[in-house]
């Protein structure tokens, strides 16, 4: 008996070696880019991954943190932001003439490191908490003694609320913010973001504080087409026809676009070159548009050379619409024609070219260009 027992138990041994391995998830390099007004502090999986250096008791920091890091799908992606208060006022350079309620921001992106897919970009899908908020009266602002009139209000983050198994079902989303509402600057410029990503924080900007932030990626998304460019009228070599300068009609090329971002609110369009020397007792050009052409239709997908879309702005030469190319310079020359998206409509009739980018600046949603070329007979 103790024999055939035995051999049961090394065969249960032979059976048990030969079951094969289970994979385990292997892990997945992925690069985060955050920017915050002011502070942030960015956690996957429950882990620390990465946090604003600049201290949030500095009055001011605006400087973005791009950093690499490893981890396992599905990723729970949580941050911790915080607005500059100088002490539970909420309030900010307190006892001076700028005595005011500061404002918040926030916008991440984490991307594969190998495809660069984007995996997640902060937007209204994601959920938020706030835990400090103050002033609760936004008059105190005004108060000579706002630590005695300027009321808070405080909890502490949940237990585990960066971690995996934390629900956050019953958070509200998070709201969705323009580059103008927000004030981007500094760092906010050095990276390029997905159009995807968005500027987020709670419902209010100014008197949320301190807000927890949540999402989970499950898997990479898929790519998106961006913004692109063409003029049905060039071939291969991109150039322009006499038609389209002075030696011709001077008419503007027909141009086609395709992929308009959906946030998008009008579209811009503009026709530039590089000015050449100055001739004797002509003012030097610092706007060289030869076409501005601006609060186009987003459902637009071109533009002919009757320009009968949208509001025609000024060209170099002060007058409305397309200029022709008419160098004077021997050799080839280039003109590039810039499309952007924008999340709002410029104000005003007969922008110049410097005028409509001054306005367009902070709303640039995503932008294309084309390069054409041109060599005078």
């Amino acid at each position: 008996m103790r024999t055939f027992r035995a051999l049961l138990f090394a065969c249960a041994l032979i059976v048990g070696s030969a079951q094969p391995a289970v994979a385990a998830t292997p892990l997945t390099s992925f690069t985060a880019d955050v920017w915050a007004d002011n502070w942030f502090a960015l956690y996957v999986n429950g882990v620390k991954v990465a946090e604003d250096p600049v201290p949030i008791t500095t009055t001011k920091s605006f400087n973005k943190v791009s950093v690499t890091f490893k981890a396992k799908y599905p990723l729970t992606i949580a941050i911790q932001a915080k607005d500059y208060t100088e002490n539970q006022t909420g309030l900010e350079y307190i006892g001076t003439p700028q005595q005011q309620i500061g404002d918040g921001g926030l916008i991440a992106q984490i991307h594969e490191a190998t495809s660069g897919k984007l995996v997640a970009g902060t937007d209204s899908n994601w959920k938020s908490l706030v835990t400090f908020k103050a002033p609760l009266d936004e008059s105190c602002a005004k108060s000579l003694q706002p630590t005695i009139d300027c009321k808070s209000m405080s909890v502490q983050p949940p237990a585990k609320w960066n971690s995996t198994t934390y629900s956050d079902s019953k958070w509200p989303k998070a709201s969705e913010y323009t580059q103008a509402e927000v004030g981007v600057k500094d760092g906010y410029n050095e990276v390029t973001w997905d159009p995807r990503a968005k500027l987020i924080w709670s419902d209010s900007l100014t008197l949320d504080n301190t807000v927890l932030f949540r999402t989970v990626a499950k898997n990479a998304l898929p790519k998106v087409a961006s913004l692109s460019l063409q003029s049905p009228e060039v071939g291969a070599a991109s150039a322009l026809k006499p038609q389209n300068t002075c030696d011709g009609a001077g008419l503007m090329p027909a141009l086609t676009w395709t992929n308009v971002p959906s946030s998008a609110k009008s579209l811009l369009l503009t026709m530039d070159t590089a000015p050449g020397p100055v001739r004797p007792n002509e003012p030097v050009q610092t706007d060289f548009n030869h076409l501005v052409q601006y609060n186009i239709s987003p459902k637009a997908q071109g533009l002919d050379a009757a320009l009968s879309l949208g509001t025609k702005g000024k060209n170099f030469k002060g007058s409305l619409g397309y200029t022709p190319p008419c160098s004077q310079g021997p050799g080839q020359k280039t003109y590039t024609f810039h499309l952007y998206a924008l999340s709002t409509q410029l104000v005003g009739d007969g922008l110049t070219g410097s005028q409509a980018l001054l306005q367009a600046s902070k709303f640039i949603v995503e932008e294309a260009s084309l390069n054409l070329f041109y060599t005078r007979q």
